[in-house]
């Protein structure tokens, strides 16, 4: 029988919903439906890279990382480094990575496409040097990271209301920043509310992307006047629309330094995780930085033993 070992992070939401053992227990029987054996460990997060490290090492027929978006990009550094196929099963609020590799919010429907799935590569992007899957900023959208950070603290019982909580505080208290961007060799001074670099190109409600390996970088630039002007800026959000925004500027490039007047640290939320930065950020694409099993997506014609 192939065997797959999945990684679990012990304080993902479902994992702590429906118990831990419940959990493996899930995955184990899903897995042998479809004659594969499994070995998973569920861990804490500060575990998860040497655990991670040793199931690359022992390489069987897949690995799979079972978390949050924030999870995945923390391992971003191991996962390309395998010879190995991996791939993730998601388990977090947004999973921005797992939607565009084909997968879905069900367990059991994941396993069965991803023991089934194609290796393809994709492109990552880095900030100061860290790689990420999908999204980084500062401004309104670090601020929001925060506030969603404190609402799961506050309000563990529900994800919609500590979703909306956050929503109403970052609404009310997000203020402007000034920065200046480098982009294309051009040095751009804004007001905005947030800025943000996504890694390609992501489009509608939910924020999705057509492509995983367009090799460039999108830079955002929103400002909002006021309150209402925030109230307009959700709702286009809301119905996917936001691209038609006036007050949103965007652009493309492989790199972009984002320099923060006045400060000389920014808070920085890259895949739903909070850092700390001191200085310039400099982000860069990394194209088919990471091979990674997906689901209903063509295999990379370049990986003849996918």
């Amino acid at each position: 029988m192939r065997r797959v070992n999945v990684l679990v992070n012990a304080h993902a939401g479902t994992v702590l919903q429906v118990g831990a053992e419940q959990f493996r227990d899930q995955i184990e029987k899903a897995c042998l439906k479809h004659g594969w054996t499994a070995e998973v460990k569920i861990v804490p997060g500060k575990d998860l890279r040497p655990h991670l490290e040793a199931m690359l090492k022992d390489c069987p027929d897949l690995v799979l990382v079972s978390g949050g978006d924030g999870t995945v990009s923390k391992l971003l550094p191991v996962l390309t480094r395998a010879s190995c196929r991996v791939g993730i099963l998601p388990l977090g609020t947004l999973n921005l990575l797992g939607a565009d590799l084909g997968l879905s919010t069900d367990v059991d429907a994941n396993i069965a496409k991803l023991l089934d799935g194609k290796q393809i590569s994709i492109d990552l992007a880095s900030l100061n040097g860290m790689p990420f899957h999908s999204i980084s900023g500062v401004g309104y959208s670090a601020m929001m990271a925060r506030e969603r950070e404190r609402a799961r603290r506050l309000i563990p019982f529900s994800k919609t209301l500590s979703f909306l909580w956050a929503a109403v505080r970052t609404l009310l208290f997000a203020r402007p920043i000034n920065v200046e961007i480098v982009v294309n060799g051009e040095h751009l001074n804004r007001q905005a509310d947030g800025v943000l670099v996504t890694n390609n190109h992501f489009d509608g409600i939910p924020w999705r992307r057509g492509a995983l390996q367009d090799g460039l970088l999108e830079v955002h630039t929103f400002r909002a006047e006021g309150l209402l002007g925030r109230l307009k800026a959700i709702a286009s959000v809301a119905r996917g629309n936001w691209r038609e925004l006036s007050t949103l500027e965007s652009m493309s490039a492989s790199e972009v330094v984002i320099r923060r007047k006045g400060r000389r640290r920014s808070r920085v939320a890259t895949d739903g995780e909070i850092a700390t930065f001191r200085g310039d950020l400099h982000y860069s694409i990394l194209p088919g930085a990471l091979k990674i099993v997906a689901a209903g997506i063509t295999s990379d014609p370049q990986d003849k033993d996918a």
